[in-house]
């Protein structure tokens, strides 16, 4: 073999490089979130990589001091310094809404922010850190009643016994925040049943028997929570029949309702004791069914779900709290009975004397 053959073969072999001189992909490093409008007290962001970025989400917002102009050394290096707190209130598929939650651990020093506007505020084109912290935020609020507390004997209206249970949790009720929503949950037997929930009836065994967290402030186990599952069953059809029968005097008139126009009746009434005691309109308060299949998970514990039908308030935020008693009524005194002889001691001096009768002097009498 030639020497130029020979040298071509040597420059098509590959060649053998060391494992600790391979190149290593390193990871991408992450993108800060930015901030891309800013409308009074509300600021927009791109999400960026930040993780467990959602609503109450606590975040640091950064700005490069000063800008990267000049020969200086110092101005080779970004100079990223904290300038406020701000807490996620929602976040979308394409970015998330902000709002202003408190100062930095310390103010930018005088002279370094370029930009000329103050400070203290944040700025288009600062980015954010995720915290870890988490601060207000909204939160779904569902106040369930059971439909036969409330409608006994399939009552159409809320009234008598339902009524007055119902006025005594409204008596608590200081404010609730919107979008408000009432929903009537009917457990019908057109839809078939529903697919047990194991980790729901696992959840409720490890409550049993008190039921979730007793005597406590702390949120039960998620699977109180959950949404439930569409029926593929359609629902029975709006149906109202009336008859009428004559009686003695009049007539008689039965007026039926299918279940679903029933349920909505009874949602209709729940709203409109909930607005009045909100003094809101009643048309604030939006009125749902949801349909549902019968079902039985044996034991029933406090907070989970019951087998019955039920009636559902869904708010943002709730401000309820316990009612003061009523007070007991001051006993009646009757005042004391006074004798014979005082009554008529009292009237006799009531009377008026002759003089004032006649309207002049006594009149003197003859003598014998």
């Amino acid at each position: 073999m030639k020497a130029p053959a020979l040298l071509t073969l040597l420059l098509t072999l590959p060649l053998a490089v060391p494992a600790a001189a391979q190149q290593i992909d390193s990871p991408a490093p992450r993108r800060a979130a930015q901030i891309v409008a800013v409308h009074g007290d509300l600021l927009v962001l791109e999400p960026g990589d930040e993780p467990g970025l959602g609503p109450g989400a606590i975040l640091s917002v950064y700005r490069r001091l000063p800008g990267a102009r000049g020969t200086a050394p110092y101005r080779d290096a970004a100079i990223w310094w904290d300038v406020a707190r701000v807490r996620v209130l929602q976040v979308g598929p394409d970015g998330a809404v902000a709002t202003w939650h408190g100062p930095p651990p310390q103010a930018v020093p005088a002279g370094l922010d370029e930009s000329g506007a103050p400070p203290d505020q944040v700025h288009v084109g600062d980015r954010a850190r995720a915290t870890g912290a988490v601060g207000e935020r909204p939160r779904d609020v569902r106040v369930t009643f059971s439909r036969d507390d409330l409608f006994a004997n399939h009552e159409a209206h809320l009234g008598g016994a339902g009524s007055d249970y119902l006025s005594t949790w409204l008596d608590g009720l200081r404010s609730m925040d919107g979008p408000l929503r009432v929903e009537v949950h009917v457990r019908l037997e057109e839809l078939g049943s529903e697919v047990p929930d194991l980790e729901r009836l696992i959840s409720a065994e490890n409550d049993a028997p008190f039921g979730p967290a007793p005597g406590t402030a702390t949120v039960p186990v998620d699977r109180l929570y959950e949404s439930p599952v569409p029926s593929s069953s359609p629902p029975p059809p709006g149906r109202e029949v009336v008859i009428v029968q004559p009686a003695e005097g009049g007539h008689d008139r039965w007026h039926y309702l299918d279940p679903i126009s029933l349920a909505e009746q009874h949602g209709r009434d729940v709203a409109a004791a909930l607005a009045s005691r909100l003094a809101i309109e009643p048309s604030l308060v939006s009125v749902s069914v949801v349909p549902r299949g019968t079902w039985s998970e044996g034991e029933v514990l406090a907070g989970y779900d019951p087998p019955g039908d039920q009636v559902r308030i869904l708010a943002a935020g709730i401000d309820w709290a316990e009612p003061p008693p009523p007070r007991a009524a001051p006993p009646k005194v009757e005042p004391k009975k006074q004798p014979a002889t005082e009554r008529g001691r009292k009237r006799r001096l009531l009377e008026r004397m002759p003089e004032e009768v006649s309207g002049g002097p006594p009149r003197a009498q003859p003598r014998g």
